[in-house]
């Protein structure tokens, strides 16, 4: 497989992070008999520099090149092409497609009804920061508001932001019902840096391998206040063996290597990001806590609409000859479409200091 600057890559579907017992890091590989790829430091930080939705080579180099302190001189960037060019031929990156539109109106309206933030994790989040009504709060990457709303309920100053209009369509039309209406503004969570407003929270909430990292941590420095908080969300899901979405789609294996794995690998992706801003500009953010909650519900064909971008659920149906996703979920009995989600929330506290 030729690499250029322009091929979008991802890390190989299936594949995940492990930490050995001595600090030393692998790459499970999927189809190898449980082979594992033993990755050096530099390695590992340019696997993390590719995230699961395809990131351009000349990003990640870019990326690469920040993160470590590396010169961006043409002998560094043919030394970044030779490395991904062997993670390549290692399988553990492969080439990912790129849908330029995949987040149309059914989508958002699936995604409102279906993959809604359950309020355990809003909960959380305002008894911890503390929220008040007087917080100023930036809900990045918003998408149908539901986290903005939820906050909405106690700080009467919420702004979400997105760059999806059929999603802020939706935002907008569940919000009106509220007192503290959420405002919501369509701007790239990439451009944070443009925004000309002070916010005491900033939360994130499963978007974080959406974004440039490095232009969305300048952006959430420029945005904080000097004591803010950043908040970001992540989740978990399991499935159990059987269930067609693991199966057909490879979705609900990620705690098949425990939980403390699969949360500790998001961690070291933020902190990996953080430590190399810090170094650099003497400005970043440190993990203050974190806490935990589980949700047990359905994984049903209309959470699939929800989260998978149309065109790999067409993909997926023509590969294994499904007329359609109903046919997919044909037989199964409601209890057989149950699984959980682990949620994961992060508090980052805004470290500022100065050079010697």
């Amino acid at each position: 497989m030729h690499i250029a600057s322009t091929s979008l890559l991802r890390p190989v579907a299936g594949s995940s992070l492990l930490m050995g017992y001595s600090g030393e890091s692998y790459m499970r590989l999927p189809g190898h008999h449980g082979k594992a790829l033993l990755l050096g430091r530099h390695t590992k930080i340019l696997v993390l520099c590719f995230e699961e939705c395809g990131t351009l080579v000349e990003e990640a180099t870019r990326r690469f090149l920040f993160t470590t302190g590396l010169p961006d001189i043409p002998t560094a960037r043919e030394g970044v092409e030779r490395m991904v060019q062997a993670l390549v031929e290692a399988e553990a990156l492969e080439a990912s497609e790129h849908e330029d539109e995949m987040f149309g109106t059914s989508m958002a309206e699936a995604y409102e009804r279906y993959r809604q933030i359950p309020e355990i994790v809003s909960k959380i989040i305002v008894a911890s920061v503390p929220i008040r009504a007087s917080s100023r709060i930036l809900d990045v990457a918003t998408g149908t508001g539901e986290l903005a709303r939820q906050l909405a309920h106690i700080s009467a100053y919420v702004t979400g932001l997105d760059i999806s209009k059929s999603f802020l369509r939706v935002a907008v039309q569940k919000s009106n019902i509220l007192t503290n209406r959420p405002s919501f503004l369509m701007h790239s969570g990439n451009h944070l840096s443009y925004l000309r407003r002070r916010f005491d929270v900033v939360c994130l909430a499963q978007a974080f391998h959406w974004l440039d990292p490095v232009q969305f941590i300048r952006g959430a420095l420029n945005v904080l206040s000097r004591e803010g908080m950043l908040v970001c969300v992540e989740s978990k899901v399991y499935l159990p063996s059987g269930h067609p979405l693991r199966e057909l789609f490879g979705y609900g294996k990620e705690l098949d290597d425990g939980m403390n794995q699969a949360f500790l690998a998001q961690e070291e992706r933020y902190s990996v990001w953080f430590e190399a801003f810090a170094s650099r500009y003497h400005d970043s953010l440190y993990l203050s806590h974190t806490w935990y909650a589980k949700e047990e519900r359905s994984y049903s064909a209309e959470f699939a609409r929800a989260f998978f971008p149309p065109q790999l659920v067409a993909d997926v149906l023509e590969r294994h000859s499904y007329k359609n996703l109903e046919a997919v979920f044909d037989g199964f009995k409601p209890e057989q479409l149950q699984g959980f989600c682990l949620w994961q929330v992060l508090f980052f506290r805004r470290l500022s200091y100065s050079r010697k």
